[in-house]
């Protein structure tokens, strides 16, 4: 499915309320539970919507550390009155750092960075092979350098889950 068309339909999710009823459903039928949404890549184009997407989960969830992770899954141990989320990234997709890692700090979550570390040391050409980017992602790369550098790992790993 095109990036337009998922972020279209998240769009109309959000505007029709079904965002707030899904909400709604968990929280009364399932008061301690850790939800788990999952990006790829974050283009620019998109910071908007990705905004008022944090600004919605800020309202109704708490960030899940790997301590809270651990305790839940072993003890179903939550100490928050909110549930918690757990917002993840796949592909170590440069834009993850550029803007996605500011939004969700400045929201007070964690991310969960999954990076494939053999890819950041390989060839462009590599990297364009097996990681599909869409035309917003190619376009903020003009270099044509897609994934985090080590640099980036390494300063992410000081606040988020690598």
């Amino acid at each position: 499915m095109g990036t337009r068309i998922k972020w279209f339909i998240a769009d109309c999710l959000f505007i029709l309320r079904i965002t707030d009823f899904i909400h709604w459903f968990l929280v009364t039928y399932f008061p301690k539970h850790i939800r788990v949404v999952n990006y790829h890549g974050t283009p620019k184009i998109f910071e908007q919507n990705f905004r008022k997407q944090l600004e919605f989960f800020s309202k109704y969830y708490v960030s899940v550390t790997p301590e809270a992770l651990d305790a839940f899954v072993k003890f179903g141990s939550w100490k928050s009155a909110k549930p918690g989320l757990i917002i993840s990234f796949d592909d170590g997709i440069k834009n993850n750092f550029t803007l996605a890692k500011n939004i969700i700090e400045e929201f007070d979550f964690v991310g969960f960075f999954m990076i494939p570390s053999l890819l950041i040391d390989s060839t462009r050409e590599h990297q364009h092979q097996c990681i599909y980017m869409d035309e917003w992602t190619l376009k903020e790369n003009p270099d044509g350098s897609l994934l985090m550098s080590w640099e980036n790992v390494l300063e992410l790993s000081n606040r988020h889950v690598i």
